[in-house]
């Protein structure tokens, strides 16, 4: 979906636009009758920024539906604690987390709620000698210059 949304953005072309609208929209089928707590326990897996994608796809087509899937992928597990102040990120791997908060950080001016935007302040301001990045993890460098947007 970001591949999708980066061309449409870049270049304009409205087949990428179709194609990540048709997309989200069979997401919603295969995620709307699942509980949350099923949501949640499939979050455990890598599932990159999927939750940035959607809510950059409402932000193109103003409909609601992506950003109430975009709220549906926020991994609360991680999320939820780093808001309260608990620190867990150590021993996680950068490259799994980063897009979780790169999420919701764009959700963020859509969102308009102080859950989401304490979760992204308190994520950029988490230091810790044992958190050091891998040479070579670009996606890791991405993810963190999409704090920049």
């Amino acid at each position: 979906m970001t591949g999708l949304s980066q061309v449409y953005r870049v270049f304009g072309y409205e087949k990428a636009l179709e194609l990540n609208i048709r997309f989200a929209d069979w997401l919603y089928t295969i995620v709307k009758d699942l509980p949350d707590d099923k949501i949640q326990e499939m979050l455990h897996c890598e599932h990159g920024g999927i939750n940035e994608s959607l809510a950059e796809l409402y932000a193109y087509t103003g409909n609601e539906l992506y950003l109430d899937l975009s709220r549906i992928f926020q991994h609360r597990a991680i999320i939820d604690p780093i808001t309260e102040g608990e620190d867990i990120l150590s021993g996680k791997h950068a490259n799994t987390q980063i897009p979780k908060f790169v999420g919701s950080a764009f959700c963020s001016p859509t969102c308009h709620t102080v859950h989401v935007h304490t979760t992204t302040c308190a994520f950029r301001h988490r230091k810790s000698p044992d958190r050091e990045i891998e040479p070579f993890q670009t996606c890791v460098y991405a993810g963190s210059l999409s704090f920049q947007k």
